[in-house]
């Protein structure tokens, strides 16, 4: 009898979680999702800002709290989850494996806990959520070394010529240092250049609207732009602080091609590149796809998010621009999506369109079938609507859908106008 036993322990987990947590990043879609390669920190409390976390759930009295955290700190829920429960009233629930991204919301998974609230740790895309639950941000403290930030930044920055136009994004991972990478590319910035900060959008600021004195025109994948940014030429420099496989940079240079300089420090090898955009030979693939759906019969919906504010109208509107386009249109909800998963349609779907958040939108070509997003969709389906492979290009649906509304709502208005006019006509004869 012992003989049949096994003679190892049976392997319960796929080999990427069964790798080494410390190193794990998670390839989610098209980006590896940047979430920092370091050691589980020592002091908790500070990395994950309990305190903060603590005060937000006692000052709003919630009983029931959701923690979505990414699978590089699940190792830290335990502790997490026992800080917050003795120190409060409230009953706390981890929301282990999220339904699409990790750097969106999954409040739906909260929903089936019957939380009253969520807190969502580590990056973020940082869209418009869907207004379910009460949701708090927390990027985590990752340290920045600055002194070699300020040197490698000055070394390369010396390559770049002219200076003049020069914004700087971050991830939101190192929002807490902002101020001090700020201050350092001022130090090494000539006097005569003209240095904007497109920050992090504060917590709970969604709006596409903001304050006019603030010199801001809008929202961009949650980063607040100034005005000025939109009439700068070709030729402008872009200063990117961030993880080297985060998906925020080529969404933002395909967004504002006009910045075709690139320095981009990474916090985790410690150096600086210098580099061109690519933006406009991958916009002109993009053009590529487009004339792929036009030519397609059937088209697939893949929903890939359900936590993003406006994703009810953005299927209502793929609907539409199927419909009049004359397409069969199939809408399927597959979770994280996969090469795998869409190949089992490729047979039948020509081209499919993905509905996710901004950090979502794939840029490669290793799917068996065209994907497109909605904005491509829109340009690809709506006669009314042009866009020739250079700026214009956006990875956010909810303006597409509001066009869209606005574009319906006319010409219904016109078409109700011609009927009055016919049946004035009419009485008169």
């Amino acid at each position: 009898m012992m003989n049949d036993l096994p003679t190892s322990t049976p392997k319960l987990c796929s080999d990427d979680i069964a790798a080494d947590k410390t190193n794990y990043s998670e390839t989610d879609g098209d980006f590896v999702v940047p979430e920092f390669d370091i050691e589980y920190p020592e002091k908790i409390e500070e990395f994950f800002e309990l305190s903060k976390v603590l005060h937000w759930i006692t000052a709003n009295d919630f009983k029931r709290v959701a923690l979505q955290l990414p699978d590089a700190y699940l190792g830290c829920s335990f502790e997490i989850s026992q800080y917050l429960e003795k120190n409060s009233t409230a009953k706390v629930y981890v929301l282990g494996d999220t339904s699409y991204r990790n750097c969106c919301i999954d409040d739906v998974a909260a929903e089936h806990a019957n939380c009253d609230s969520l807190v969502h740790f580590g990056d973020a895309c940082l869209t418009a959520p869907s207004k379910r639950l009460p949701l708090l941000y927390i990027f985590c403290e990752f340290k920045l070394d600055l002194d070699n930030c300020r040197g490698e930044l000055k070394c390369t920055m010396s390559q770049v010529e002219p200076v003049e136009n020069i914004a700087l994004i971050y991830d939101a991972s190192i929002t807490h240092q902002s101020a001090l990478v700020i201050e350092i590319v001022k130090e090494i910035l000539p006097t005569t250049a003209n240095l904007v900060v497109c920050h992090v959008n504060r917590i709970g600021d969604h709006s596409d609207k903001l304050d006019s004195s603030t010199n801001i025109s809008y929202s961009s994948f949650g980063r607040n732009v100034p005005e000025c940014v939109h009439g700068w030429l070709e030729g402008s420099t872009l200063i990117f602080v961030g993880s080297k496989g985060s998906p925020l940079l080529p969404l933002w240079l395909m967004t504002f091609v006009q910045f075709t300089n690139v320095l981009h420090y990474s916090p985790l090898e410690k150096e600086c590149k210098l580099f061109k955009s690519s933006a406009s030979r991958q916009l002109k693939k993009r053009l590529f796809l487009i004339e792929k759906l036009r030519d397609a019969n059937t088209v697939g919906l893949v929903i890939g998010t359900l936590a993003v504010q406006g994703f009810r109208e953005a299927i209502t509107r793929v609907r539409e621009l199927c419909k009049a386009a004359h397409k069969k249109l199939y809408v399927f909800s597959i979770g994280k999506l996969n090469e795998a998963k869409l190949s089992n349609f490729a047979g039948d779907i020509d081209v499919f369109i993905l509905l996710s958040c901004p950090f979502g939108i794939v840029l490669n070509n290793e799917y068996y079938k065209p994907i497109v997003s909605l904005f491509e969709a829109e340009i690809a389906l709506n006669p009314d609507r042009q866009w020739y492979s250079g700026s214009g290009w956006t990875a956010e649906f909810n303006e597409i859908t509001l066009k869209g509304q606005c574009s319906l709502l006319f010409k219904r208005i016109l078409n109700l106008l011609r009927n009055r006019r016919r049946v004035a006509l009419h009485n008169l004869m």
